[in-house]
């Protein structure tokens, strides 16, 4: 059976996938290049933050594909504990984003042992 899924674009960039049946939204990242580091944090779009995953109660995981590391946190606890920033560069509008320290995801290792 096929899993209900859609690819989610924000400035026609794919920001992460949509499990709608589960009320789960996914997205992979690298530490290198996403990790917001002043608040050691996990960011999302905030208009589709609270319109879709804080309005209709979702889990979001986070793939951080570096180290191996699944962060997990209800989107209720992502809104109360989050913090929103909004980053304009000259050539680029990234839109305000809600970011999550990293202390408040549960954290799994998704590395293989050999």
């Amino acid at each position: 059976m096929r899993r209900n899924t859609a690819a989610i674009r924000i400035n026609n960039r794919v920001i992460g996938e949509l499990f709608p049946e589960e009320r789960l939204f996914k997205k992979q990242v690298q530490a290198s290049k996403h990790l917001f580091l002043t608040l050691d944090a996990w960011g999302i779009d905030s208009d589709f933050f609270t319109d879709v995953l804080h309005e209709n109660g979702y889990t979001i995981e986070v793939l951080e594909t570096e180290n191996g590391i699944l962060y997990t946190v209800d989107a209720e606890v992502f809104g109360k504990k989050g913090q929103y920033f909004h980053f304009k560069e000259e050539k680029e509008d990234h839109r305000a984003q809600i970011f999550l320290s990293r202390r408040h995801w549960k954290k799994t290792s998704i590395v293989q042992k050999r």
